[in-house]
């Protein structure tokens, strides 16, 4: 896959696309998306990820992000060093706007 290595460019600066990389968590509160997503915004680069949105059900608990990434392994090591290791991570090869 083309794309960003752990340490090298930002996704989006690397002038390619990236696939999107959803990770899904289980079991937060209300107020943990908004805070785990900044941890995670905080240390991307460090692994050629960038982490663009999170969503949350706060009945459930589930909360599921978007990221780009060059592939979806360096998803797990960015949710693991801020503490919050994601339950699922889809990596998805075709994007339809």
């Amino acid at each position: 896959m083309v794309g960003a290595s752990p340490g090298g460019p930002h996704p989006s600066e690397a002038g390619h696309g990236v696939p999107c990389r959803p990770p899904r968590h289980e079991g937060h509160d209300q107020d943990q998306p908004l805070t785990e997503h900044r941890r995670d915004t905080d240390i991307e680069r460090d692994f050629g990820v960038r982490f663009e949105k999170a969503w949350a059900d706060p009945e459930t608990g589930d909360v599921f992000c978007m990221s780009e990434a060059p592939s979806k392994e360096p998803v797990q090591p960015v949710h693991t060093k801020v503490g919050h290791r994601a339950d699922a991570i889809y990596g998805l090869a075709i994007s339809v706007e």
